[in-house]
């Protein structure tokens, strides 16, 4: 039997700092993380990482709230979608793997329930 995952949401405005974003995250997932990323200078720069004391709105252009679909439900490559198209940010979810935080890149199309549950085992 599939376990049913309630519908759950980020909200995202631009006084909203990258930590508390980050936290939030964490709270509904306790085996994941989330990192932001934006390109400094060009398109063609390497992605830096934001620091976590950042305001939102000194990285995008946010006009009021957004809100994020965070559900279970939802792969790790649809959440790095919505944050491109709503924010223009790129993020990164990272996989707690005993006492590591590991990325994601190969088990992308997994839902934020299954990498959850993942780190859940490992850890």
């Amino acid at each position: 039997m599939k376990t049913r995952v309630a519908y759950m949401e980020l909200q995202i405005n631009d006084k909203s700092l990258i930590r508390e974003i980050q936290n939030r995250f964490n709270k509904a997932y306790p085996y994941l993380w989330i990192d932001f990323y934006y390109h400094s200078n060009s398109d063609h720069s390497k992605p830096e990482k934001v620091n976590p004391e950042t305001a939102i709105k000194n990285i995008c252009a946010l006009n009021g709230t957004r809100d994020i679909n965070i559900d279970g439900g939802k792969s790790v490559a649809e959440l790095e979608a919505d944050f491109k198209e709503l924010l223009g940010l790129e993020i990164k979810v990272l996989r707690k793997t005993r006492n590591v935080w590991v990325g994601t890149p190969y088990t992308r199309n997994w839902s934020l329930q299954n990498q959850n549950q993942e780190g859940e085992q490992i850890y």
